[in-house]
């Protein structure tokens, strides 16, 4: 194979380590955002009951 080839299957090496932390990187972003999502839903859907209770007792 010599040294050119050797050059070359590194270069596929390190392409493919970096492609796999990168994606990782991306899956985690896409966790986070959808967390973050999902809490402010959460936190918007607790502000409604919270509010119709508030209307509900005051009467």
């Amino acid at each position: 194979m010599g040294l050119f080839g050797n050059i070359i299957d590194n270069a596929k090496k390190n392409a493919v380590k970096q492609y796999n932390a990168d994606k990782k990187a991306a899956d985690r972003k896409a966790e986070k955002k959808e967390a973050k999502v999902a809490q402010e839903r959460q936190d918007s859907y607790n502000g409604w009951i919270r509010d119709e209770v508030d209307k509900a007792t005051k009467d």
